[in-house]
């Protein structure tokens, strides 16, 4: 089974940033970024609960017809509905060591966007409050994320602000294909963030490679916090985890 859809319901935060080849005017790429919200927790049913929590998603598109047709029409403080899917980017990150102060590079850094497969603009020109209000009313579409894939290493654990959290990194296959990317770019590699909370309430000693996972969530930023993992070992056999 393979599954990667993004339902995100948003602000935008600024005018689209689109990017024409200087000879031939043709459009290259476009990107946009909405604020979004989610909350902290859910009930049984699903229902999402808890501290709202405001997160701000990169949509990137170099398809040029979406990018005509969907980008360039939208403009700063437009309500959108996006669907598509979440895609990564391998790459090299910089960063400062707060002990020495040298620069360093990580050379597996990964960076996390919604490539899009529509965008629906539901109200224009919003103020800020505007926005916000429309967005907590369609809080249960706001970010959505449903995605496929194999633990690919195993859980790390690290403590931040004293609360011990988890993650780990999948390797989802493809369930369209990009064609921007290439036809040798079938697989995205997202990293999950369990935080300390959901791992007392769901056991994560159990999440091990090879298994198969499927995790309905939220992007937060570079790291998609997981609310609900499904795990189907390679024997079929099943194991849930609710997280709400």
């Amino acid at each position: 089974m393979r599954e990667n859809t993004a339902y995100l319901y948003g602000q935008l935060t600024r005018d689209p940033i689109c990017y024409k080849n200087p000879s031939t005017q043709e459009l290259l790429s476009g990107q946009i970024t909405i604020k979004t919200a989610r909350r902290t927790n859910a009930t049984g049913e699903l229902f999402v609960k808890g501290r709202l929590r405001i997160d701000f998603i990169t949509i990137y598109s170099r398809n040029e017809k979406l990018i005509r047709e969907q980008f360039m029409s939208l403009r700063q403080g437009d309500i959108v509905l996006v669907k598509g899917s979440l895609s990564t980017q391998e790459t090299e990150k910089k960063f400062i060591c707060k002990k020495c102060g040298h620069e360093m590079i990580k050379h597996e850094a990964v960076v996390i966007y919604i490539d899009p497969l529509h965008i629906k603009k539901f109200a224009s020109g919003l103020s800020t409050e505007e926005g916000l209000k429309e967005i907590e009313n369609n809080i249960e579409i706001s970010n959505e994320i449903m995605i496929t894939g194999t633990l690919c290493r195993e859980p790390a654990y690290y403590k931040e602000n004293n609360i011990r959290n988890c993650q780990f990194q999948i390797a989802a296959n493809r369930k369209r294909r990009i064609i921007e990317d290439g036809p040798e770019k079938r697989t995205d590699f997202p990293w999950i963030k369990l935080l300390e909370i959901w791992q007392k309430k769901f056991l994560v000693f159990c999440i091990r490679v090879p298994l198969f996972l499927f995790v309905e969530g939220s992007k937060h930023v570079h790291l998609k916090e997981k609310l609900y993992v499904k795990i189907v070992e390679k024997n079929s056999k099943e194991k849930n985890m609710l997280q709400r």
